[in-house]
């Protein structure tokens, strides 16, 4: 068996792990013999700056390029000839880098978020489950492909598990908007589309539980 690399790779970086995500299957490229492009998240445009530098800086360029820009320049780039295409963020946007990919019958990998159902047993260790519970979904602000998406509870546990989840999150973070320690929202798009998950559910019937003082609405300034 005679290994070889596949050719010019284009990676597709994701917004809420800008530079490990990004890196990483560059890392594989070049492990590969592949020659690679990266186009950065437009969202995170310091990021994308650093990794234009880093990349020019201590990387062949003949060989390793970084591409800053929109949709546009990410359109652009999806019309190109590539051996392989590696792309990690939503289903939405994953769908598309599928169907530019299939045109030309391009290899394409593709890591996109999904939901993370987490499942309470009778016999959970309910403070210890609570606690995990919270890290997990508090974890970079709840943009983590990881981040636990919602609970199945026994229902006479639920009151429990919920006032659990409530005093660890009160502990990790006493004010959550004023804390500059905490990962805020990546924008204002995403940042209604949260609170109107919340506002949807509430209308529904849901019971909305606030932790801690702040209220859900986030300040304009930081978005958490």
């Amino acid at each position: 068996v005679e290994k070889m690399p596949l050719g010019p790779t284009l990676v597709i970086g994701p917004f809420n792990y800008p530079f490990m995500l990004a890196l990483c299957p560059c890392i594989g490229a070049v492990a590969a013999g592949c020659p690679f492009v990266l186009k950065p998240s437009e969202l995170c445009p310091q990021t994308g700056e650093l990794l234009l530098r880093l990349v020019g800086e201590y990387l062949d360029p003949a060989a390793c390029r970084v591409v800053l820009g929109g949709k546009d320049c990410c359109a652009s780039l999806l019309e190109l000839t590539w051996d392989s295409i590696i792309f990690t963020g939503s289903e939405r946007v994953g769908k598309i880098v599928a169907s530019a990919a299939a045109r030309t019958l391009t290899p394409c990998t593709l890591e996109l978020g999904g939901k993370s159902p987490v499942v309470i047993s009778r016999t959970a260790k309910l403070d210890l489950a609570g606690t995990r519970l919270t890290f997990g979904k508090l974890l970079n602000g709840g943009q983590l492909c990881l981040s636990p998406d919602y609970a199945l509870v026994p229902e006479e546990l639920e009151k429990q598990l919920i006032a659990r989840v409530k005093a660890e999150a009160e502990s990790m973070y006493p004010n959550i908007t004023e804390n500059d320690d905490y990962t805020g929202i990546i924008d204002e798009r995403h940042l209604k589309r949260l609170q109107g998950y919340v506002e949807d559910a509430v209308a529904k019937g849901a019971t909305l539980t606030i932790v801690g003082t702040s209220g859900y609405q986030a300040n304009a300034s930081n978005r958490r």
